[in-house]
């Protein structure tokens, strides 16, 4: 190191891994990033990391460890006993462009879909989001090595999934502008081996609040409220 450098010009104002520097929409403007790149004689931010890592049930498995009667998935006993839990209560790390995601006003961490692909999915297989938004579900099935196609109305969430991929070199699945009423034009009968849904929030407090909707009433006025 030089002698030049004063170590108290350095705040360690952030608290996330180093490895999110990449990832992180301030780091151009950091200037504890910035001063500590000086400080190592680096010109550039560290090289873009290997996000599959990120995603623990996508590692190589011996031999013997999954159940060659598993059919459902690729994950060995110990993984299985975690999915049994009906709650997920990770935090899961900002990146994969979350400051450009979460502009959406429902996003979806990519590592948390991939927690599902996990659990009901193997490789290859191929998944549908009818309601994709800014595309979470297709970027977790690419680090994941499976297939998607996804459905989204608006423009601007597809031009941000887009763009996501393009900035962390993720491959790129369909994801098609249109109403997902019409999936039978881009997908084979019987094709999908996984649906993962999130529906838009389309109830409006103010249009059932004090009302009795019970059971099958449920379903109908949701469904009635889609085709609005």
């Amino acid at each position: 190191m030089g002698k030049d450098f004063d170590f108290e010009e350095i705040s360690f104002y952030c608290r996330s891994p180093i490895f999110m520097c990449p990832d992180c929409s301030h780091a151009p403007r950091c200037g504890d990033l910035l001063n500590l790149l000086r400080i190592f004689k680096l010109e550039e931010k560290p090289p873009e990391p290997d996000y599959r890592k990120l995603f623990p049930w996508t590692r190589p498995r011996p031999a013997g460890e999954v159940d060659p009667n598993n059919k459902i998935n690729e994950l060995g006993s110990g993984e299985w006993l975690k999915f049994t839990r009906t709650v997920l209560t990770e935090t899961f790390p900002k990146t994969l462009g979350h400051e450009l995601r979460r502009k959406h006003p429902e996003y979806k961490s990519p590592f948390l879909l991939g927690q599902l692909l996990a659990f009901f999915t193997k490789e290859r297989d191929m998944v549908l989001d009818p309601f994709a938004g800014t595309g979470s579900a297709l970027v977790a099935a690419a680090l994941m090595n499976r297939e998607a196609v996804g459905f989204e109305l608006f423009k601007k969430w597809i031009d941000i999934y887009y763009e996501i991929c393009k900035a962390h070199e993720i491959p790129r699945r369909k994801l098609v502008q249109g109403d997902c009423v019409h999936l039978s034009r881009y997908l084979p009968a019987e094709s999908v081996d996984f649906i993962l849904m999130d529906p838009p929030g389309i109830l409006k407090p103010m249009e059932w609040l004090g009302k009795d909707v019970k059971g099958e009433q449920a379903f109908d006025l949701f469904f009635s409220m889609l085709e609005e």
